[in-house]
């Protein structure tokens, strides 16, 4: 169904950049060589209907890639993995909600904390991506102890401990549930 959807949207939207390139086409052949460099053709709704389309294929390939799952519970370990996905999945929902709860609470604190001095905290989007950085392993410490001496060890491990310890336990006893 929704992957059906999300095709057919995908469709209007190629169907819609068709019918803008014969006006665009139309334009460049209107060109000579004494108005060309004073002439500007607009591609930007081209390329916007272009990437729209394309984001929207590429959530859908996700989609049709999960929706694998459910043509693999004739393999008993795969029945098992769905088996607990399914009776776990209002457990994995809070974690989810709680894991977002504390990574956009300390996004917002990092951006606030060190947005002017360490260039992965910036803005807010490119703070919640270092702290996805940070989660894997791929973080400058001293970068952060350097830009506030007091302030950057206490969230760097704050958010450690909480990450590690507190969500990953959560995950841990959910699972093993």
């Amino acid at each position: 169904g929704i992957n059906y959807g999300l095709f057919m949207w995908a469709m209007v939207i190629r169907i819609k950049s068709l019918n803008i390139i014969p006006d665009i086409k139309s334009q460049i052949d209107d060109l000579n060589a004494d108005t060309m460099h004073m002439k500007y053709i607009n591609f930007s709704e081209l390329a916007h209907s272009d990437r729209l389309q394309y984001n929207i294929n590429a959530f859908n390939a996700i989609l049709t890639w999960i929706k694998i799952f459910k043509y693999l519970d004739f393999y008993p370990p795969m029945l098992t993995l769905t088996n607990t996905l399914y009776r776990a999945s209002k457990m994995l929902g809070s974690l989810i909600v709680t894991i977002t709860i504390v990574l956009l609470g300390s996004g917002q604190g990092f951006f606030m904390a060190f947005g002017l001095e360490v260039h992965m905290y910036r803005d807010f989007g490119a703070s919640v991506m270092g702290l996805l950085r940070m989660a894997v392993g791929d973080f400058d410490y001293t970068e952060l102890a350097e830009s506030n001496r007091t302030l950057g060890p206490l969230m760097f491990w704050l958010y450690i401990l909480l990450v590690f310890f507190v969500l990953m336990s959560m995950f841990i006893a959910l699972v093993s549930e």
